[in-house]
């Protein structure tokens, strides 16, 4: 039960970390600029690539899939652990800004 909530806590880190940097720096060599420029530049209707890069609560979503699946034996807590890792990402954002 400690290594999941230790889990929990350090993969939490992980995902705030990656969305923040994905999202809002440049990066080394400039390289998350260029993407965010490259995504910045998509066509998009509602509910698009563009749409969800630049919503932090939406790429901390799909970011914390992986680590979700790393976490969970089942389906069932893979969506649980998703929404959770998610929600306490962004928890972290508001606190911190």
């Amino acid at each position: 039960m400690a290594y999941k909530a230790l889990s929990f806590i350090l993969f939490t880190l992980a995902i705030w970390r990656i969305t923040h940097m994905l999202q809002t720096e440049n990066g080394p060599f400039a390289i998350f600029g260029l993407l965010q420029s490259k995504v910045g530049k998509l066509k998009s209707r509602n509910g698009g690539i563009k749409e969800m890069f630049f919503c932090f609560s939406c790429l901390s979503i799909w970011i914390s899939i992986p680590f979700a699946i790393v976490m969970s034996g089942s389906m069932i807590e893979v969506v649980i652990y998703t929404l959770a890792l998610s929600s306490s990402a962004i928890l972290f954002e508001h606190v911190i800004e």
